[in-house]
């Protein structure tokens, strides 16, 4: 978790303000600077009115174990780390969000946040980083190539269906297998593949299910579903690419995949298939978390 002060904003300081039990607007000021003093002297630290990066590591070794059925603030501070909705309540979603990120760091997947959660999750400092990685290939979906390639239930529900129309899921699915696995592959490949094996949907574009198709198929070293920010940032900054599906955003009016494929600290980096803006072309952790229904994060 990166160092925090004066005048900072942010998760972290949300994070502490919930549980100093001090308002909670993601601005560090005087009123948080003075209750961290407090608690920072129980504990025999300096109280300099900073949170710093060894003081999370410290913090998060006095956290209590927290599972589904609790309803505290230390559940609320668990779930903004995850970028989830924070509501205080530890349900199904929350030990969702937790198994994916335990995963990411090889802790026991059991979705029950214990010491070695909160210490993985505080001494995270990594995805506030510059991120070096390549961009996978960006394919299009009205690329002229096929463009006009029916994308429809099999292959006779509704010929106006098309990989234009409705294939961002193939497409998106396209980059990252084409960047890794097989360079033959485009998304007139993909598209085919998810109608053969019914993960074409009616009239709502891909199904879900055709990500874990694809990793399963091209061989993924690893797979993961998530809703969580911090898992996906983590994932990122270990050079694993994922597909989002976004919701109503500046990147669709309805439904959408894209590939997200790198972290910097600031801005998520996204390959749209259905445009070249530069505008699209990134987003900010708010937009994102705000966009996002499901991440579909793979390693190679």
């Amino acid at each position: 978790m990166k160092a925090i002060k004066n005048k900072s904003t942010g998760i972290e300081v949300k994070i502490l303000q919930t549980y100093l039990e001090v308002k909670v607007d993601g601005k560090f000021g005087p009123k948080t600077a003075a209750a961290l003093n407090v608690w920072k002297s129980e504990l025999k630290l300096s109280q300099n009115g900073e949170m710093s990066e060894s003081d999370w590591i410290t913090f998060a070794k006095v956290l209590p174990t927290i599972h589904q059925g609790d309803k505290n603030k230390y559940v609320t501070m668990w779930q903004l780390f995850l970028g989830i909705d924070a509501d205080g309540i530890f349900g199904s979603k929350t030990k969702a969000s937790t198994r994916a990120f335990q995963a990411t760091y090889s802790i026991t997947a059991d979705g029950v946040v214990t010491s070695s959660t909160w210490i993985a999750a505080f001494t995270e400092t990594k995805t506030e980083k510059p991120q070096v990685t390549t961009q996978p290939i960006n394919y299009k979906q009205y690329d002229s190539r096929w463009r006009n390639v029916v994308y429809t239930k099999n292959n006779t529900y509704n010929k106006k269906q098309t990989i234009k129309s409705s294939g961002c899921g193939p497409t998106a699915m396209a980059d990252i297998v084409a960047t890794w696995w097989d360079k033959s592959v485009t998304p007139k490949t993909l598209a085919a593949l998810s109608v053969a094996n019914g993960y074409r949907t009616t009239n709502s574009g891909t199904a879900w299910g055709f990500f874990e198709f694809c990793a399963k198929k091209y061989g993924a070293s690893k797979y993961i579903t998530t809703t969580s920010i911090a898992t996906l940032k983590s994932s990122l900054q270990e050079g694993a690419y994922a597909v989002v599906s976004f919701g109503p955003s500046k990147w669709t009016k309805g439904g959408h995949f894209c590939c997200i494929w790198k972290w910097d600290g600031k801005y998520f980096y996204i390959n749209d298939p259905a445009s070249a803006s530069a505008a699209r072309a990134k987003g900010t952790e708010q937009e994102v978390t705000k966009a996002r229904k499901k991440f579909f994060i793979f390693y190679k």
